[in-house]
């Protein structure tokens, strides 16, 4: 992992296109399609750095961000309970920015507080140490 002051500032990739090994950093966003999550990728793209988003509706994603700034990223389709899309995520990635949240919950599709913000993070975190080494 690079220092997070590596992470910051990408100058010579602002405003480019970048390929898989160009980008400054590759950076798993889960929630990318969310009300916080959509400013972070944009932040992250702006600074030359490769957003890889985890998102379940990839045609929200593509609505929130615009087309030109979809283009602009990789998506994962997938939730944060399905190891393989979730593994498939973390494992491309050299740091990661988990923004997953509900402000109410949907017993009828599983949707609680408890399952998204503690077992979702539990998840994460666990499959993260294992792709990122222990970090």
């Amino acid at each position: 992992m690079r220092p997070l002051t590596a992470f910051l500032a990408a100058p010579q990739f602002v405003g480019r296109r970048l390929t898989h090994q160009e980008a400054a950093m590759r950076v798993c966003v889960t929630g990318a399609s969310g009300f916080v999550g959509r400013y972070v990728v944009r932040h992250l793209q702006q600074r030359g750095h490769l957003p890889i988003c985890l998102v379940r509706n990839p045609q929200k994603l593509r609505s929130v961000l615009g087309g030109w700034l979809a283009d602009r990223v990789q998506v994962v389709c997938g939730d944060l309970a399905e190891r393989t899309a979730l593994s498939a995520a973390v494992e491309q990635a050299e740091a990661l920015i988990h923004l997953v949240g509900i402000i109410a919950e949907d017993r009828r599709t599983g949707q609680t507080f408890h399952r998204v913000h503690v077992q979702g993070c539990l998840l994460y975190t666990s499959d993260a140490a294992d792709e990122l080494d222990g970090v």
